[in-house]
């Protein structure tokens, strides 16, 4: 935990004296966001932190969301819509297409699930991800954004029929984020 913090805290002060501009873009400052999303067959909503950008490519995210497992019991015949928590820690790195308009990036890390006792029996999850992501800037400080990649984490629905897999394959985000 201690190197976390740290880590993020360098972040932040490298990112302050950060390389010289003629005019600083708000685009590489803190930022935080809400997104809708769907992992393999699971709905999803959450909220991000993006650090202020190094060299104006490099930044570090923290994402926050529930999801909803959708399956049936063991025990019981109906169908459940079941939330379980996910969080994921991620490093960006960002190329812009047209200067402050659109930016492209990359961004992977890994993901901690906290599963939901109704359909597994796991306490915790662990996994990967890597997603391709494009930012279209509608003000200076606003920007929308969807991305699509991969998720893996190898978490089974064991209290669910036929055990299905779930958080698991391809994912799709989209979003918006407000920079400070």
């Amino acid at each position: 935990m201690k190197k976390i913090v740290l880590l993020l805290f360098t972040t932040f002060l490298l990112s302050s004296f950060s390389f010289c501009q003629e005019k600083p873009s708000k685009l590489n400052r803190f930022a935080i966001g809400f997104n809708l999303n769907r992992n393999q067959n699971d709905f999803g909503v959450g909220i991000n932190f993006t650090s202020p950008y190094i060299a104006k490519s490099l930044a570090f995210r923290i994402e926050s969301g529930v999801y909803f497992f959708q399956g049936t019991s063991l025990l019981d015949t109906a169908e459940m819509w079941s939330p379980y928590f996910s969080n994921r820690i991620g490093v960006i790195g960002r190329t812009p297409i047209i200067k402050d308009k659109i930016n492209v990036y990359t961004e992977g890390g890994m993901i901690l699930m906290i599963p939901n006792i109704n359909f597994s029996s796991s306490n915790i999850q662990f996994g990967g991800y890597g997603v391709l992501g494009f930012e279209f800037c509608i003000t200076q400080f606003v920007v929308q954004f969807i991305e699509i990649g991969g998720i893996g984490t190898g978490a089974m629905a064991d209290k669910c029929f036929g055990n299905p897999i779930y958080s698991n394959g391809f994912m799709i985000s989209g979003g918006m984020r407000f920079h400070l």
